[in-house]
């Protein structure tokens, strides 16, 4: 992903990266054209969202520890017991109890 190796995923690293698995995704699907060109507007616009969330100090970069901090809270999300691991044992949170 981080094609020029300068440690950060640019904007257009990682939506670039994302977009060239979802043409191949896409490419592949025996689905009706209309429905993957709705498929890939609906899956770009998420790309851009996610990147504004990980991007958390808005530098245009994701960092190494913007990307681990993210995992760590989709982690913490999911271990709803606090046993450390996530697990069919974890109860279902609600979104909203964050």
């Amino acid at each position: 992903m981080d094609a020029n190796k300068d440690g950060v995923l640019s904007h257009d690293e990682y939506v670039g990266d994302f977009k060239a698995r979802l043409e191949a995704r896409l490419a592949a699907s025996k689905d009706p054209a209309s429905d993957k060109a709705e498929e890939r507007v609906r899956q770009m616009r998420q790309a851009e969202v996610r990147f504004g969330v990980l991007d958390s100090d808005k530098s245009g970069a994701i960092t190494k520890a913007e990307f681990d901090y993210s995992g760590w809270r989709m982690f913490m999300h999911h271990d709803t017991n606090k046993d450390g691991t996530v697990s069919a044992a974890d109860p279902v949170k609600d979104d909203d109890q964050d």
